[in-house]
C-alpha cells in the first residue's frame, strides 16, 4: 500500500518550497552567491532544515533557480519580470 498525500498537503509543501526559493533570490541578490549562506536563506524563509529538505545544498538551489523558465517574482530594482 503506497502513501498518498492530500491536495492540501501538496499545496502546503509547494508553498514552503516557493517561500524558500523567494528567500534565496532575495539573499543572493543582496549578498551575492559566495557571501550568502544556507542559514541566511533559512532566516528569510522559515528554517534551516526546510531549505535542506528541498535542496541538498546552496549550489543545487542556485542552479535550480537559474534553470527555471519563469521568474519567481518580479524584480522592482531592474523593472522586469
Amino acid at each position: 500500500m503506497s502513501y498518498q498525500t492530500s491536495d492540501k498537503t501538496r499545496q502546503r509543501k509547494d508553498a514552503k518550497r516557493t517561500a524558500m526559493m523567494q528567500a534565496a533570490v532575495r539573499v543572493f541578490a543582496d549578498k551575492g552567491y559566495y557571501a550568502a549562506t544556507v542559514r541566511d536563506i533559512a532566516g528569510c524563509g522559515g528554517g534551516h532544515w526546510h531549505v535542506l529538505l528541498y535542496f541538498p545544498d546552496k549550489e543545487t538551489l542556485f542552479v535550480y533557480l537559474r534553470m527555471r523558465k519563469r521568474p519567481i517574482f518580479s524584480c522592482k530594482r531592474c523593472n522586469r519580470r
